[in-house]
């Protein structure tokens, strides 16, 4: 996980809940690949302002696309953070 730690992520995952944090900030929660649902096997996104509307739209079970910096100094009941993420377009 250290390794990974400020690293800017390509990543796609497939979307187990959509919210909104305190501040108002859009996230989405990604189960991670080959695992049994649980809030230690997921990944959590949190979104810029610009992309509250694209969160909005998002369904559960989704997979989208997004790019992000990893955050491993402030982990939340041990779920991985990446924060500052954005929607990248499907190839």
């Amino acid at each position: 996980k250290a390794k990974y730690d400020g690293k800017v992520l390509l990543l796609t995952g497939t979307v187990v809940v959509i919210g909104t944090e305190k501040k108002d900030q859009p996230y989405l929660a990604f189960q991670l690949p080959n695992t049994k649902p649980g809030i230690d096997t997921m990944i959590i996104g949190t979104f810029r302002a610009a992309e509250l509307a694209k969160v909005a739209n998002t369904k559960t079970g989704a997979i989208v696309r997004f790019q992000g910096k990893i955050n491993m100094s402030t982990p939340l009941l041990d779920i991985v953070t990446i924060e500052d993420c954005k929607f990248e377009p499907d190839k």
